[in-house]
Parts: C-alpha cells; sequence; structure tokens
C-alpha cells in the first residue's frame, strides 16, 4: 500500500532476472483476485483512510551487466476483471 495525495495505491511488484518473461506477466488472475481480497480488508480496517483506491504494479528486471530497470504502472488492473 502507497499514498499518492488522497490515493491509496494497493501495489503488486514483480521481479525477474533475465529470461524472455516480463515481470508483469505473472500478475494472473488469481494473483489479481488475491490482491484485492487483501485490499478489501485493509480498507474496512482503515475507513479513514484515503478517498480513491487504486491497483498499481511495479515491473523490476535484472539483468547481467546492465543496471536493473524499474516500471511502474498506475491502475494496472481494475477492482474486479473483466
Amino acid at each position: 500500500m502507497a499514498l499518492d495525495g488522497r490515493v491509496v495505491a494497493f501495489v503488486e511488484v514483480k521481479t525477474r532476472r533475465g529470461g524472455p518473461q516480463h515481470p508483469l506477466e505473472a500478475i494472473t488472475w488469481a494473483k489479481r483476485r488475491e490482491v484485492r481480497r487483501a485490499a478489501a480488508s485493509w480498507i474496512r480496517a482503515h475507513p479513514r483512510v484515503g478517498v480513491e483506491f487504486r491497483f498499481d504494479a511495479v515491473a523490476v528486471r535484472f539483468e547481467e551487466g546492465r543496471q536493473p530497470t524499474v516500471e511502474h504502472i498506475p491502475n494496472a488492473f481494475f477492482g474486479e476483471d473483466t
């Protein structure tokens, strides 16, 4: 969880070392459901924090001989899958 002004962002971070798969490919339907359930629990426990909510994703890639790359995607997924 992170605050961005009055927005509470629930953030899923995925990391990969090399390989062809992008880290965000690991955020499956089941993982999104798990994050949404955790967020709902947190919101119930903290009813006075935040006016808006969103789900972000962060991808971190490590490739040999290179600096790590970090990609932040605000609103990467929503409260329900369609």
